[in-house]
């Protein structure tokens, strides 16, 4: 495979651009090339990961060397969006900044189509509602939700986005949260919608400003956390565990003030931004004073506007990877990175969700039992410092986080991306090139992929195989319970697998001798000038037909 050209255009949120950081870094290891088009504010931040940098001067940062995070910081907290008020009120309240959001993105627009054509990339990595640009580009591109999965798969039978509510109900609640919500942006959404019709696109998901990719969409989020006994995953979506980057040039040590204390030792961090809420920090902090424990505290962007007590220790921020696997228990905001890579390190948690997604977060970590879901600005003192004593002294917990720890870590299952997105390239670049070029292109395939193929401009000749029962299930769907009733999904080393696959043979020969027949009956319709073949073994139908083949 050559190396891909691979653009990265993340929101430039703190964690949505760690979680974009994480995707790029093990493309980067695969000898691929990634580079960011990024607001001008992340300038220096993004080489020491080798990841290329195209800044953006955006019209709303009149200073660039404010940091991001204080920027978004300063602005949830003027909008009222960091405070005591419920999830429903923030929620409206977002909704109603989406007219600024609007207009931001169509200045985005316009810093994409420039940036695209300077890269010229192979494949775009998007974590942003939408964009035209791209969508009009022709290049294949990949939708990244950085976030909860529930704020981008829409499911009546899981809980609203943003609302925090739990996945048993009632119903009612969520009805309530749902009409509220439906009715504050309905306005936004019809005029998000009008543009992309306008320009040809598919009618946006009732009541969702997100636009998913006809290519692919992923996630990360863990297994034992998410939605799955709830709902399938849906057609065209990828769930890894996590989108967990390595923070090599930033090694991190106990701090000493803090190695000769007694007690366990805790991470506290509500994020990029909800340190901004100095009052609420100083709170927590004279609370978290009172304790046994020792406490590394990321203090966030106004790190200078408070002081820690003895049993702590901070920065404004904290090399959060290297700190995590050090810790007893993570006190934590509930953004999507820190969840998942906390869990990934095998660490309870008190969530204390302040916006958004985090609610979300916290209510599945809270009603799966990995955690405890608390209030960041009504907790009482009484209540955090008994719900730390309770979780730092839960054995029976900490043991089924380390099993879970050593799952996600064994099946590492973002090295697997590189070659989805390899695959991606290849199959759609392939056939878009020659269609550009104006020649026909024919898709011989599986009949599960029916209407899939065709707003690429590819013909589909449909095969029904007999090992399908169901042509409505994805390929996906198929493949993915095959490997699992085969024992190939699962804790087992690489040698085991591969020894599982290679007994799996027989069933394999088979399925590539229907295979050939289905293939001579579509070289007879068709009739093709050359035959482009990307199976394990080759196809003697080819090989007979006469017909060049590569």
């Amino acid at each position: 495979m050559k190396k891909l050209k691979v653009l990265f255009m993340p929101i430039d949120g703190t964690g949505h651009v760690n979680a974009s950081i994480a995707l790029a870094q093990v493309l980067i290891k695969a000898g691929h090339e990634c580079t960011f088009g990024i607001c001008d504010q992340w300038r220096g931040k993004l080489e020491p990961y080798r990841i290329r940098e195209i800044l953006w001067s955006m019209n709303d940062r009149q200073n660039a060397d404010e940091s991001a995070a204080k920027y978004w910081g300063l602005y949830l907290k003027e909008k009222g969006i960091l405070g005591p008020v419920s999830p429903l009120e923030k929620a409206v309240i977002i909704l109603k900044e989406q007219k600024s959001v609007n207009k931001t993105q169509q200045e985005i627009d316009d810093k994409v189509e420039q940036t695209i054509s300077q890269v010229r990339p192979d494949i775009i990595i998007l974590d942003q509602m939408s964009s035209l640009i791209v969508k009009k580009s022709g290049i294949p591109w990949v939708l990244v939700c950085s976030c909860n999965p529930l704020t981008s798969i829409r499911d009546d039978r899981t809980p609203p986005a943003f609302s925090g509510l739990p996945t048993t109900g009632p119903i009612s609640e969520w009805q309530t949260f749902n009409r509220v919500y439906n009715e504050n942006i309905q306005e936004t959404w019809q005029v998000f919608n009008d543009i992309e019709v306008a320009n040809g696109f598919p009618k946006l998901k009732e009541n969702s400003l997100i636009s998913e990719s006809k290519y692919l969409n992923i996630y990360g989020y863990p297994l034992e956390l998410d939605y799955l006994d709830i709902r399938p995953l849906p057609d065209n979506w990828y769930r890894f565990d996590n989108f967990m980057r390595s923070e090599q040039h930033l090694p991190f040590e106990i701090p000493e003030q803090l190695l000769d204390k007694p007690g366990k030792l805790i991470y506290f961090s509500l994020g990029s931004m909800g340190g901004t809420d100095v009052d609420n920090m100083k709170r927590l902090v004279g609370i978290l004073a009172k304790s046994k424990h020792r406490f590394i505290v990321s203090k966030g962007p106004l790190d200078d506007e408070y002081d820690l007590p003895d049993n702590m220790w901070g920065e404004i921020s904290v090399p959060q990877i290297n700190v995590l696997p050090l810790v007893d228990l993570v006190i934590t905001h509930g953004g999507n990175n820190t969840i998942t890579e906390t869990f990934s390190c095998g660490k309870p948690m008190i969530v204390m969700p302040l916006f958004g997604d985090q609610y979300d977060n916290a209510q599945r970590v809270h009603e799966k039992g990995f955690g405890i879901r608390l209030d960041a600005y009504k907790c009482s003192e009484e209540e955090l410092l008994t719900t730390i004593e309770s979780l730092v002294n839960d054995n029976i917990l900490s043991e089924k986080l380390k099993k879970i720890s050593q799952r996600i870590r064994t099946e590492n299952s973002l090295t697997k991306l590189p070659e989805i997105f390899e695959n991606l390239v290849q199959t759609y670049a392939i056939a878009q090139v020659l269609i550009k070029a104006g020649h026909e292109c024919t898709f011989g395939i599986c009949d599960q992929w029916r209407g899939k193929l065709e707003p690429y401009g590819i013909r589909e000749i449909l095969w029904s195989m007999n090992d399908r029962e169901n042509a409505d299930q994805s390929t996906a769907k198929y493949w993915g319970l095959y490997l699992k009733e085969k024992g190939i999904l699962g804790p087992e080393g690489p040698l085991e697998k591969a020894v599982i696959m290679l007994k799996d043979q027989k069933n394999i020969v088979e399925m590539h001798r229907k295979i050939n027949q289905k293939v001579e009956q579509t070289i007879c319709q068709l009739k093709p000038d050359i035959i482009l073949v990307d199976q394990m073994a080759s196809l003697v139908s080819v090989m007979k037909s006469g017909v060049v083949g590569t």
